[in-house]
């Protein structure tokens, strides 16, 4: 068969057929500029934009404590919020950064945020019998993973019997 030819179809077919592809691609040409600044900026720009991804905000994300004595149950409380206008968000479990670190939000898990709801998130963790910084966390996990989010705690822990101020 000569170059451009299907086989077995005549040639009034084979032109039409050119015809019909020629103008799919001038469509596909013209329409892919807009087509594909506005995937740039929906893949991209979700990178950039929490706004335009699925996501949870924390907030504050770190949780300054005063001073508190050694041994003392040291307790957080933040607000997670779903920051998208559209798509809800899956909480799934707390996930505290050692064994004694927990976080509580009052519904059974999972459960769903809708689209800016917002849930408090209540953290505990006992203070060591030593004085010195501390910082835990516990990470509020989803259902799609890429939305895990910590609530971080940051105290500074003295002796028992020094006075806090």
């Amino acid at each position: 068969h000569g170059r451009g030819q299907v086989a077995g179809a005549p040639r009034a077919n084979q032109a039409r057929l050119r015809r019909t592809v020629r103008r799919l691609f001038r469509v596909v040409d013209v329409a892919s500029g807009p087509l594909l600044t506005v995937l740039f900026v929906l893949v991209a720009g979700g990178q950039f934009v929490p706004v335009l991804r699925a996501g949870l905000l924390v907030v504050p994300s770190v949780q300054r404590e005063r001073v508190v004595h050694a041994g003392a149950l040291v307790r957080s409380t933040f607000v997670v919020r779903n920051i998208h206008t559209l798509w809800p968000v899956t909480v799934t479990g707390l996930q505290g950064d050692c064994g004694c670190t927990r976080g509580f939000v009052g519904r059974r898990l999972p459960f769903t945020l809708a689209p800016l709801g917002s849930a408090s998130l209540d953290v505990a963790v006992p203070a060591p019998n030593r004085e010195g910084p501390m910082k835990h966390s516990v990470t509020v996990m989803t259902s799609t993973g890429h939305d895990n989010t910590p609530a971080v705690v940051d105290a500074t822990i003295i002796d028992a019997s020094k006075e806090v101020k």
